[in-house]
Order: C-alpha cells, then structure tokens, then sequence
C-alpha cells in the first residue's frame, strides 16, 4: 500500500453506527413488536412484560413528552389482549419448557432456575414438575434419575466416558454442578450402558 493510501485509510477511521432512536410507544407498534417477540421466543407473561415495559423504558428516556406510566398500562392492557387469544399462556409454556428441560436431562435444580429467570414462582415450577414427573416418570427420584442419564450421555460420563474417563470424584462434582444429588450420581454413575439405555427408553432389562 503506497503512503498516500495508507494516511487516506488512516484519516478515514471506520464510522460508529449510530445508535437507532427508539419508536414512540403506541398502542400498534406495541402489538407488533409483541408479536414480533411471541413469535420468536417461547416466553411467560412475566418475562413478557418484562421485555415490553424494557422497549417502553427505552423509549419514553428518549421520547420525554411521553408518559412512563401511561405507557406501561398500554403494555397491562396488550397483555390482557394476548391471553385472550391465547398468544400468552403460562400454562402451556411451564408444562411444555418442564418436559422440554426434561427430555434435555436437566435436573430439578436447573429448571427451576431456569424458569425462575423467566419470572416463574418456584412453588408454581414445583407444582408443574411434581404433576409431569408423576404422569412420565412414576415420581421425582424416577425422573431425576433418568434426567441424569440423558446427562451423562450427552456429556460423556459414567459409563459413556471411555477410556480417558475422568475421576469418579470429578465426573460426582460435574454432575453436581449440574444440580444433581450425591444418590442421584452415584447411582447412575455406577450404571452399566444397557442399564442406563433401559432407564431412558423405559425398558426392562
């Protein structure tokens, strides 16, 4: 590159985007940001309105003529609308995210860590992984156990971690950070890989 070319890039530094001025709040581009949100995440009515009274922050900082409070009963009223029609059920989003995370091998702890960050009470969490571990899995010590064989699968453990399998100690604190009890893992650490397909698949050995 000749100098001339070189001083040019260098007085021409990469521009900074600016940052894009956010929307005014009205009662249609909240439907459609809305809808826009719904559409694309799986999400409660809690962490809904979260999201939405964010956009309404957002724009009243900018938009100072605008009323805070106004605007979020705009947000109260388009949430109504949605679990009217059904956009937003909390019902059918705890029971499908439960047995989703489940069939993931994610343990009790986890969900409810998970869902809690969503803006779900952890006695309501509690309530749908009692009834969905009764209905799939006979009861909670069942579905854990399963769950932590799916674990232990997916990561390589137990009777899935080969020849360069890592310490029992290691593999016990790896499931345990993965929210699983001592029982839980050791127990399924000691599991044979036809012990551990039969628990996943609900098969008798």
């Amino acid at each position: 590159m000749t100098k001339s070319k070189l001083s040019q890039s260098n007085s021409n530094p990469q521009k900074k985007r600016t940052p894009k001025v956010p929307k005014r709040i009205t009662e249609t581009y909240l439907h459609n940001a809305g809808l826009y949100y719904i559409e694309r995440y799986a999400t409660s009515t809690s962490h809904f309105r979260t999201v939405m009274l964010r956009k309404v922050k957002r724009s009243c900082l900018h938009h100072k003529d605008q009323n805070y409070e106004d605007c979020a009963k705009m947000v109260d009223e388009l949430i109504t609308k949605f679990e009217r029609s059904g956009l937003l059920n909390d019902d059918l989003y705890i029971t499908s995210m439960v047995s989703s995370y489940r069939r993931k091998g994610l343990s009790k702890r986890m969900i409810t860590q998970k869902l809690m960050m969503k803006g779900i009470q952890s006695e309501t969490i509690q309530n749908y992984l009692s009834r969905h571990d009764e209905q799939k899995h006979e009861d909670l010590h069942r579905a854990e156990l399963k769950a932590a064989a799916i674990h232990c699968r997916k990561k390589k453990l137990g009777a899935y971690s080969g020849i360069n399998a890592a310490e029992p100690e290691k593999q016990l604190a790896r499931l345990a950070r993965a929210g699983f009890s001592f029982d839980i893992a050791k127990n399924i650490l000691g599991m044979t890989e036809n012990e551990i397909q039969a628990l996943i698949y609900n098969e008798e050995l």
